[in-house]
């Protein structure tokens, strides 16, 4: 199995020694769509670990960083759909309010700079809804000089990054929020290779996974106990898929 630098998992913003009570994570923060690519449009969804209750609404805040150096990133859109969307402030920080309306909701995220010949869009595509409140969002965005010069792509063995492919970053927990070990992830359409954080041929006890040069469009993610999750890939894009293993 390919394998990664030892850098990549710290500059998607995924330490190694994460606080789940600080970064979106499944459960605690966000929503998605179980069965289809629905979560487009906010709409109400299953819930995979049968979350009692769900908010009427949620603050969505945060900082866009860049993944290397934790540069504040300016003037980067940040769309929540549903919930609208707003520029990032000169330290990076946003506010999103999102009303759910008391149904758990898919809540879809995108960061895209106005560098755009910096950074490559972002997204993040959540499979549990959100279950509080207040939620403290923290991206840090790759550069393309990161991607494929340092961290993901040309390293060893990986491929050459293709410019109309995305980028799938599975990350597996389970209904306590605790990272997922010894799972094994599989990607319709076909990328040009899957990559597991740690390496070997399943991931560590940080839950992560990558697919390198996934075609764009509609992609399905599937991991070990979890059920399909379906999200759109914009070509070019780097998607964070936070997908849940009860």
């Amino acid at each position: 199995m390919r394998s990664l630098p030892p850098l990549a998992l710290a500059a998607l913003g995924l330490a190694c020694h994460y606080d789940l009570d600080a970064v979106d994570r499944p459960g605690g923060d966000g929503g998605g769509d179980l069965a289809d690519a629905s979560g487009a449009d906010g709409g109400a969804i299953a819930d995979p670990c049968a979350v009692d209750e769900v908010p009427a609404a949620v603050h969505l805040h945060g900082r866009v960083l860049d993944a290397a150096d934790s540069a504040a990133i300016a003037s980067v859109t940040v769309d929540a759909v549903p919930g609208g969307n707003t520029l990032s402030a000169a330290d990076g920080s946003f506010v999103i309010d999102v009303t759910l309306g008391g149904a758990p909701r898919a809540i879809s995220l995108s960061f895209d700079s106005q560098e755009d010949v910096v950074y490559p869009l972002h997204l993040r595509e959540y499979q549990r809804p959100f279950d509080r409140a207040d939620v403290d969002v923290q991206p840090r965005l790759h550069s393309y000089d990161q991607l494929d010069a340092t961290t993901l792509y040309d390293y060893q063995d990986n491929p050459h990054r293709d410019p109309g492919a995305a980028t799938v970053v599975t990350w597996l927990f389970d209904c306590d929020d605790a990272g997922v070990a010894g799972a094994t992830i599989a990607v319709d359409p076909s990328p040009d290779a899957i990559t597991y954080f740690g390496g070997g041929t399943s991931t560590d006890p940080t839950g992560v996974a990558y697919a390198l040069n996934v075609p764009a469009g509609t992609v399905t993610v599937t991991a070990t106990g979890s059920e399909p999750f379906t999200f759109q890939a914009p070509a070019g894009s780097v998607v964070v898929a936070q997908v849940v293993a009860p």
